[in-house]
């Protein structure tokens, strides 16, 4: 097999790599952002409509009202944010740009890897060698791969 083919296939697997774990991250960001934004201001609408409820019972004047328009508002920042922040971070953490980065990486290693094992074998034995292991490094590399995702992703996900 050809140097530059093997490098070729090689910057690939590493774009696929790149991409895949990019996209991983900006995901799980958009989500863990999302989730917290939301359940701040549910907690604050809880919180608010709960004080509006005692001073509300308790005096009957403005500022239970102004407690209450509060909690009001939190509660329908907390509706709004949970329909439309979510596709919001997806567009800002470029989540479907690493997808079609990763879609077209992982395109480019199967046809790679269609045209390496559909061509004839040599006669040489360290090109049918080298058929014989392309495949097998690949998914060694992408099983490393993904194990190390996985490790950084556990180290991510305390925080």
């Amino acid at each position: 097999m050809p140097l530059s083919l093997l490098l070729r296939y090689l910057r690939l697997l590493i774009w696929y790599a790149e991409a895949r774990l990019n996209y991983l991250l900006s995901r799980a960001l958009a989500e863990t952002l999302h989730l917290l934004w939301v359940g701040i201001a549910a907690l604050i609408a809880l919180l608010c409509l709960s004080a509006a409820l005692l001073l509300a019972l308790s005096h009957l004047l403005s500022p239970p009202m102004a407690l209450l328009l509060t909690g009001l508002l939190w509660g329908l920042i907390a509706i709004i944010s949970a329909f439309s922040l979510k596709p919001w971070l997806y567009k800002r953490f470029e989540t479907g740009r690493h997808l079609y980065r990763m879609t077209l990486a992982r395109a480019g290693l199967r046809l790679m890897e269609k045209n390496l094992l559909s061509r004839p074998p040599r006669l040489s034995p360290s090109s049918s060698l080298m058929a014989f292991l392309l495949p097998l490094l690949s998914q060694w590399i992408a099983k490393w791969l993904k194990t190390r995702i996985r490790q950084l992703l556990r180290k991510i996900s305390p925080l």
